[in-house]
C-alpha cells in the first residue's frame, strides 16, 4: 500500500486514538491491580482494580470529552454508569470470594 504523494502531514485519527489523555491514569492503576493479582495479593488487587474503575468514572464525569480522551466511548452517563458497575462487580467478587492462596 503506497502513500498518496499529494497528502502532506500526519494522517488524521479519531480524537480517542490520537490523544488518549487521562486514559493512561486508569490503565496504569488497573495494571498495578493486575500486578498485585499476579503476586497473589488478591485483596489489594481487588481494591486497586475497583478503584481504577471508580477513578475512570470520576474522570469521565468531570473532564470534557477532548481532555478525557480514551475514556470517552459512549455518552457520558453511560460511560460513568458502566465504569461504576464494573468497579462494583470487581469489588463484590473480590470481597465475596475466598481469594486466599491455597498452599
Amino acid at each position: 500500500m503506497t502513500a498518496d504523494p499529494r497528502r502532506r502531514g500526519p494522517e488524521p485519527r479519531p480524537p480517542a486514538v490520537s490523544r488518549l489523555g487521562w486514559w493512561w491514569v486508569v490503565a496504569v492503576c488497573f495494571a498495578i491491580g493486575v500486578g498485585w493479582a499476579a503476586t497473589d495479593h488478591m485483596l489489594r488487587a481487588t481494591v486497586t482494580m475497583a478503584a481504577s474503575c471508580g477513578i475512570g468514572a470520576a474522570l469521565r464525569l468531570v473532564l470534557p470529552p477532548r481532555l478525557a480522551g480514551g475514556i470517552v466511548s459512549r455518552s457520558r452517563t453511560l460511560d460513568v454508569l458502566l465504569l461504576l458497575l464494573l468497579g462494583g462487580a470487581i469489588a463484590a467478587a473480590g470481597f465475596a470470594l475466598d481469594l486466599r492462596a491455597r498452599v
